[in-house]
């Protein structure tokens, strides 16, 4: 009784001693490479600059020369909606934590922040004389402040689906909003009393925009049309049809003759207002349009496309002026070379980049055809002038690193090829699959030496131990195997996880292994017999990404919540947690000498972390919870109102997770508790990106 007792002791130790901290993530950042993708476009209302909104933050280009002035860093948001305000001294930008940013456009700085809407904002609009601002969000509400003080003077309820579009009529008035319960509503801008619902029969309202006369409104559905109302009647006067997908943007000219309409078709379009006949179409986009803004001067047209280019078009002719394509692509994979001084990154669909890390500059992009949407992996050969990417299922491809020419291809795995590792001497390929096969290759000669196959399920990873001998391979059947190179055999099979196990990383030391999951769980396991040493939770969504650090004392993590972290590898606390990313991370590497980590992810970003003042942090965050013992319930707040709860876990005294909630996102949270049976749990709460303390919970 005392051993089992002890036992229990131990496990309740380890457990509370995974503290984790949310670091000031942006004291940490070096660097951030490439652009990310922009989603919406506008011009300025003098004309003179063109503005963007994205996974980077807010973007300004010289309307004339087309050179981009500044950025307005997110600090890993993303910025979903922007408006210019009229005077074109501020910018009203919705972030994806729902809040929303009023921002100075010379300095860049904050100038207050909009807090309200429990989901984030898809459209924001200021009334013409600058004193209020509508925000629409997917939490199906209309909020008016106060622009001057941030005070909100109005919230709207009653939509059966998220607000798309929000609209301040010419005068001030009145404001339009667009939702995806098919209706258009027109409010009192002043009371917010409902004047008008237009009941629209087909599909839900994407946009909606006032005529400049405040006499019609337009709004764009997603049964392809663009329709026009009478603003006073509700009546409709007439359907633009001639796109064949969802329009979601339009725009009108500024003497109010034309519209011009954005699709999912790739296709703008420019429509005679009186006959609702089609003028012009402007193609040249590869992929979904986002956005379309006329000029001030309405000489210009400006559209931005999921291709992740932005357009200029001569409004008069359809002709093209300018296309603005620097934005970056989801970033699936990414590798230091072996001296350190670059970075090379593999896009989705069809493109590699080289990289400065110091700069941040681009040195080279290559077009890369016939690459696969997803699983692109690539490594750095230890020569340093060649790397390995996959090309498609089927085919692997070395490359030299300057030029990008292809230097030979092997044969990959049958279903695809999830991972490839040179070996450091650079003689041995290694290269795993969903056809559950490990393969290697001699590098010398292309041929294929060895094939490890006894997995039952897919190989998601693979990592070589620092003599060559062995390697270990991850699966999606939970299992670790590790493998001698030379015979072949399966040396041995590490069981422990619950869910597919999604990465893996063999220490520099050749001591230990570290393995994430698809259930946010991260295990490292002793190389030599297999046992496991710590269980690690910090992460709550999927790990797509871990690595020992060049001296083995760090492990670096990334995955589905955005968020990379940094544990000491002897002691399983998580150190560090890098809100750096607004959507998943892909890959997390260290330089060779560990003092700078670089995470890529599908917001098309590469973020350069300093690794090399990394410090124990000994800290502890009291958890406010009540009562504790608990009969029934227990509450849980946070004193600062301006933090979310975001996760919730609670392990039994063995360590099984008895209970989780992953999107809670409120300031307080209640628990029952009254079907747990009674004892001792440890629970553990997340917020803002990181853990509080860890705490024991006595349930009666």
């Amino acid at each position: 009784m005392k051993t089992l007792f002890m036992s229990f002791v131990i496990v309740v130790i380890a457990l509370l001693n995974t503290i984790s901290l949310k670091s000031d993530s942006q004291d940490y950042l070096l660097q951030t490479l490439g652009l990310g993708s922009v989603i919406e476009t506008q011009y300025s209302p003098d004309g003179k600059t063109i503005a963007g909104c994205g996974t980077r933050g807010i973007l300004l280009w010289d309307a004339e020369t087309y050179e981009l002035m500044k950025i307005i860093e997110s600090e890993g948001e993303s910025v979903n909606s922007f408006a210019w305000s009229p005077d074109g001294k501020l910018i009203a930008a919705g972030y994806t934590k729902n809040g929303i940013h009023i921002l100075d456009v010379n300095t860049g700085k904050l100038i207050r922040t909009l807090k309200g809407h429990t989901k984030y904002s898809l459209s924001v609009s200021w009334s013409p004389d600058g004193s209020k601002l509508a925000s629409g969000g997917k939490d199906s509400t209309v909020k008016i402040w106060d622009a001057a003080t941030g005070v909100l003077l109005h919230n709207i309820t009653g939509y059966n689906e998220i607000v798309t579009s929000v609209c301040f009529s010419p005068d001030g008035t009145k404001l339009a909003s667009g939702s995806g319960d098919r209706s258009i509503k027109i409010y009192d801008a002043n009371t917010c009393g409902e004047i008008r619902n237009i009941h629209v029969y087909s599909k839900w309202v994407n946009c909606v925009s006032w005529s400049p006369d405040g006499t019609m409104i337009a709004s764009g559905e997603s049964d392809n049309t663009i329709k026009l109302w009478d603003a006073s009647t509700g009546e409709k006067i007439r359907t633009f049809s001639g796109h064949k997908e969802a329009v979601y943007y339009l725009d009108w000219s500024p003497d109010g003759t034309m519209i011009v309409s954005g699709s999912n078709d790739k296709t703008s379009m420019i429509w005679e207002v009186t006959s609702g006949d089609a003028i012009d179409t402007l193609t040249g986009h590869s992929d979904y349009l986002w956005s379309v803004s006329w000029s001030p001067d309405a000489s210009k047209i400006v559209t931005c496309s999921l291709d992740r280019t932005i357009k200029i078009w001569d409004a008069s002719s359809g002709e093209l002026i300018k296309t603005l394509s620097v934005f970056s692509k989801s970033v699936f994979c990414i590798d230091w070379s072996p001296d350190g001084s670059k970075l090379i990154s593999a896009h989705a669909y069809d493109e590699f980049n080289l990289w400065d890390p110091i700069t941040g500059e681009e040195i080279k992009s290559f077009i890369y055809e016939n690459v696969p949407h997803f699983n692109i992996n690539l490594n750095w050969s230890p020569d340093i002038n060649k790397f390995a990417i996959t090309k498609n299922s089927k085919i692997i491809q070395i490359r030299e690193v300057n030029s990008g020419n292809v230097l030979t291809e092997i044969e990959g795995h049958k279903y695809g090829t999830s991972d490839l590792r040179w070996y450091k001497d650079g003689n041995m390929l290694a290269t795993s699959g969903s056809d559950s096969a490990v393969n290697i290759w001699d590098c010398k000669t292309w041929t294929l030496i060895k094939i490890l196959k006894k997995h039952n399920k897919w190989v998601s990873e693979i990592s070589w131990n620092p003599l060559g001998n062995k390697i270990a391979s991850a699966s999606g059947d939970s299992t670790i195997k590790i493998w001698d190179v030379e015979t072949g055999d399966d040396l041995l099979t590490l069981y422990g996880q619950n869910a597919p196990i999604s990465c893996i990383d063999w220490s520099c030391d050749g001591k230990k292994i570290v393995s994430g999951d698809q259930d946010s769980i991260l295990i490292i396991w002793d190389a030599n017999d297999g046992k496991k040493l710590k269980t690690l939770y910090g992460h709550h969504d999927v790990i797509l990404s871990v690595r020992f650090s060049p001296n083995s004392k760090y492990i670096a993590s990334g995955g589905y919540d955005n968020l990379v972290k940094i544990w000491d590898s002897e002691s399983g606390k998580e150190i560090y947690s890098f809100a750096g990313h607004p959507y998943l991370v892909y890959g997390v590497r260290w330089n060779p000498d560990g003092s700078m980590l670089a995470s890529c992810g599908w917001d098309g970003l590469i973020r350069i972390w300093d690794t090399g003042k990394i410090k124990l942090d000994t800290t502890s965050h009291e958890i406010p919870i009540f009562p504790n013992p608990a009969d029934e319930f227990i509450s849980i707040y946070l004193p600062d109102k301006t933090k979310k709860i975001e996760f919730i876990w609670l392990f039994d005294l063995i360590g099984n997770l008895v209970y989780e909630n992953r999107n809670i996102y409120e300031n307080n949270y209640t628990f029952i508790t009254r079907e747990l049976a009674s004892g001792m749990y440890v629970i553990r709460i997340g917020y803002d990106g990181g853990l509080l303390n860890s705490k024991i919970l006595i349930v009666h």
